[in-house]
């Protein structure tokens, strides 16, 4: 609310807080994204992350590489890209989806729709997935690190029963060039 916008804006040091919003967390992700692109400039084409919307863990796994590449994590529900992700997508011109988690977690309808919005050639999408979630925060991670910003020096561990956990974590095991792992 504005009265912890209010307490932050009064710390010492501490720059304006600026408020990144939608009707709901699929348009709130596509605000976020937006911001992401905007202060990306022209550093090259776009591409993003897209994970489930009503459950956590996939999006969490995504965010030490979401973090160090500076490509934002989109939502969409399972079985129907919602408007504002296939907006961003196309108004972004993105060239390139990484999608996690199989295909009860995001349906091939969707991946589908995501390759139309995208266009282009070749393979658009990037499907990482395993059996349950655990299983796909490790093909993520591993993913990962071919990058050229994580490897499997540092490792971030955390519950795959609750988010918040994870939600720090994932940005904290990126800031160390890191990858995050899901646990029981």
């Amino acid at each position: 609310g504005a009265a912890v916008a209010s307490e932050i804006d009064a710390i010492p040091g501490m720059t304006t807080p600026v408020r990144l919003a939608g009707w709901d967390r699929y348009a709130t992700a596509a605000a976020v994204a937006e911001a992401t692109f905007a202060r990306q400039g022209a550093l090259g084409v776009p591409a993003a992350m897209l994970a489930r919307g009503d459950d956590f863990a996939d999006a969490l796994a995504l965010a030490p590489i979401g973090w160090a590449s500076t490509n934002p994590i989109l939502l969409t529900r399972p079985t129907a890209l919602p408007g504002p992700t296939a907006n961003l997508l196309d108004e972004r011109a993105v060239h390139g989806v990484v999608i996690a988690g199989g295909e009860a977690a995001v349906s091939t309808d969707v991946e589908e729709e995501v390759d139309r919005v995208i266009g282009g050639g070749g393979d658009p999408t990037t499907r990482l997935s395993g059996v349950n979630r655990y299983e796909t925060a490790a093909v993520i991670a591993d993913w990962s690190t071919e990058s050229p910003w994580l490897d499997w020096s540092f490792v971030g561990l955390a519950t795959g029963e609750n988010f918040p956990d994870a939600l720090g974590g994932g940005a904290g095991a990126a800031k160390k060039g890191g990858v995050l792992l899901l646990t029981r």
